[in-house]
């Protein structure tokens, strides 16, 4: 039987082998992926499950690595993941660096009616905050991924969404003030 899942040899469910089941079971994917017929139904949707399983493990190795810092183990996670032609990767890598970013909505909370002095005190500390994290965060993704500069559009079309976000509610509360 073709889609026996007891038929998995012991490498794609060994921890300590998953570099090497990720690199088998995306050959197999791609192998698959070219036979037709109702017999390799089975099969595939295997190959498929194997391969969803293997990913969500190295997903959880990267992430671990990531809050530890290992930038050289990272480097290696990343070119695996980014072999199953799935964006997981870098979107958990994103949200992670995003969620280090200041918030608009924190960052204003209770500024209105204050003097533009101490609004542009924290507007100053907003971009500066989002400058040191972007800094940070830049060096890492360029020793880390195998396209930098994907990852680095994604972000920083993210932080525009929260310059805009930040702006915008300056601007309202600002209204707030001269109504």
């Amino acid at each position: 039987n073709t889609g026996d899942p007891s038929k998995i040899s012991a490498i794609y469910r060994d921890e300590n082998h998953l570099q090497e089941a990720a690199e088998q079971i995306q050959k197999l994917q791609k192998i698959s992926n070219n036979i037709q017929g109702g017999r390799t139904e089975k099969a595939q949707a295997l190959i498929r499950k194997t391969a969803d399983s293997i990913e969500r493990k190295l997903l959880t190795k990267f992430a671990t690595e990531s809050k530890r810092n290992k930038i050289s183990n990272m480097k290696v996670l990343a070119e695996t993941l980014c072999n199953f032609q799935s964006p997981k990767v870098i979107d958990q890598y994103i949200d992670r660096v995003m969620k280090r970013m200041p918030d608009p909505e924190e960052e204003l909370k209770g500024l209105a009616g204050i003097p533009p002095s101490v609004f542009s005190d924290k507007s100053k500390q907003f971009f500066d905050r989002m400058l040191r994290e972007c800094r940070e965060q830049f060096s890492v993704i360029g020793r880390v991924f195998p396209v930098p500069s994907l990852v680095c559009l994604r972000i920083l079309k993210r932080m525009f969404n929260n310059i805009r976000a930040f702006i915008q509610l300056s601007v309202s509360r600002s209204n707030d003030i001269e109504d």
